[in-house]
């Protein structure tokens, strides 16, 4: 676009879009460095919260809802804050683009032999065959319905790579074609994990 010709508000948002880029890039290189940084014990489910607090920033300037569901059972976890924090929003962010009409997001967390965080939407749904494709570099989905296109189509790409150093795992649980997807990121429990290995 020409800078020039935008008002100061259209350049506001242009500036936090191109911020969210390099955040983007600079995250793919961490992990394609394969880093996973300095680990501490933390609560998953307030990280889950955090997330979703940020989310719904956004969620409310497409009339979108998200909501956190958590037990009162602390779900603890030796990781990379920064990393989850990442995986988090990214799959968040992903839920209210593919949304079809007014999103609704579910960010659920739980003991579910391991740690297990579900993210459920009510957007376009993955095709069988691409259930794998979606986390390749630069893939996206198109839809014509689409509430909120754009992206790097870098999102899961980055994701499943920083959940798995972290020692889990992420992957497209459930998905109906035009009904949403549920993803599950895995983590180990903390008593399960490694010992945290210090950044050098």
């Amino acid at each position: 676009p020409d800078f020039e010709k935008l008002t100061d508000d259209e350049l506001a948002a242009k500036t936090v879009e191109l911020n969210r880029i390099v955040d983007v890039l600079l995250a793919a290189a961490r992990a394609d460095a394969e880093d996973p940084g300095s680990q501490e014990l933390t609560d998953l489910r307030e990280l889950v919260a955090e997330a979703v607090t940020r989310a719904r920033g956004r969620a409310g300037l497409i009339t979108a809802e998200v909501e956190a569901e958590s037990g009162d059972t602390p779900i603890p976890v030796v990781v990379n804050a920064d990393h989850v924090r990442t995986v988090l929003d990214n799959l968040i962010n992903n839920a209210l683009s593919y949304a079809r009409g007014p999103a609704i997001v579910r960010v659920a967390v739980s003991n579910d032999d391991g740690a297990v965080v579900r993210v459920t939407d009510n957007g376009v749904g993955i095709p069988d065959h691409a259930h794998d494709e979606i986390f390749q570099r630069f893939h996206r989905l198109d839809d014509p319905e689409l509430v909120a296109a754009g992206g790097t189509g870098l999102g899961l790409y980055i994701s499943r790579q920083l959940a798995e150093l972290q020692g889990g795992s992420l992957g497209v649980e459930k998905s109906i074609v035009g009904h949403g997807s549920t993803f599950a990121f895995r983590l180990p429990l903390a008593g399960d994990a490694e010992a945290p290995r210090p950044s050098d």
